[in-house]
């Protein structure tokens, strides 16, 4: 038979230990004995001491919520996902690797720097990332930095908090305006790099215009650290894919010939999006010409939606 387990007291974080005696600790005890004897009888003792511990709870949390009013919190994306996102040959490596951040937050992929020119995506991917993250931890776990906003605001940034309950990835967009303010720019450096050591995932977005040589300190130390990668303009071939799949999606049939003069007649892809839509727009209304070159010429007719 086993022996019977003997349970010790457990003490308290303030008084001193169960096995220390004196006599000082016996008069402080007799004195608040009667202190408290005096002051009434004990439920009203105990409801004192609930309505004292309320209001300290409720100062903790006016505190907490003050520690995290920066960065602000990401507002849930659902135009730009994953499921309008589109693989080509561009930006499959990225791809792959964003799925490997959505399963695991702030592992051994981190920080990640996504460069390119306008146009390329780098929103797109950034806010469906952050989408897919906010959809497994919740609304309050991705933060995003603007910077532009924080170049450009006259007051000192907040007190840098060092502790966001729930947070998982910090979006940090157009690092590459930081320039601007050097002094600032290394401020946020050096909590984004305390966030990387924490397990927090970073993600920065630039044009690919940021001089290495003219920056140092921190922000030198977390470009350096991030993993790079560059989406390049999208080829012909690849923007032929997008529209086909594009017009699968939206139940219409447009001609290779079609799409093929649309591509050459717009220089980057967000303008060759609209122009797409408004062929979807004719074509759906019946007021698409059959020759190419005359629904090209037509498209300044149609209205955007």
């Amino acid at each position: 038979k086993s022996k019977p387990r003997i349970s010790l007291p457990v003490n308290s974080p303030k008084k001193t230990s169960w096995l220390t005696k004196n006599e000082d600790d016996s008069l402080e005890k007799t004195d608040m004995e009667s202190r408290k004897s005096n002051e009434g009888p004990i439920w009203k003792l105990a409801l004192e001491d609930l309505n004292t511990n309320k209001n300290s709870n409720v100062d903790n949390l006016k505190t907490a919520e003050e520690k995290i009013l920066w960065p602000p919190i990401l507002s849930t994306n659902s135009v730009k996902t994953m499921d309008n996102w589109y693989i080509v040959e561009e930006n499959r490596q990225l791809t792959k690797t964003i799925e490997s951040i959505i399963e695991r937050p702030g592992s051994h992929l981190n920080p990640i720097h996504i460069m390119g020119t306008m146009g390329v995506g780098k929103t797109h991917i950034s806010l469906a990332t952050s989408y897919e993250i906010q959809t497994l931890y919740g609304y309050e776990s991705v933060r995003i930095i603007r910077s532009n906003s924080i170049v450009n605001t006259p007051n000192e940034l907040p007190k840098m908090p060092q502790d966001i309950p729930n947070l998982r990835m910090i979006l940090v967009e157009d690092f590459e305006e930081l320039n601007e303010n050097p002094s600032r720019m290394q401020i946020v450096c050096n909590w984004l790099i305390w966030n990387v050591n924490n397990g927090i995932q970073i993600i920065i977005t630039s044009n690919g215009s940021i001089d290495y040589e003219s920056i140092g300190g921190d922000a030198r130390r977390l470009l350096d650290s991030s993993i790079v990668f560059n989406i390049e303009k999208y080829t012909n071939v690849s923007k032929m894919r997008i529209l086909r799949r594009l017009a699968m999606e939206r139940n219409v049939v447009l001609s290779d010939e079609h799409l093929s003069i649309l591509i050459s007649t717009k220089n980057n892809f967000p303008s060759l999006l609209s122009a797409f839509e408004k062929f979807i727009i004719a074509q759906k209304d019946g007021t698409l010409p059959t020759n190419p070159e005359e629904a090209i010429a037509s498209l300044d007719s149609v209205q955007s939606v």
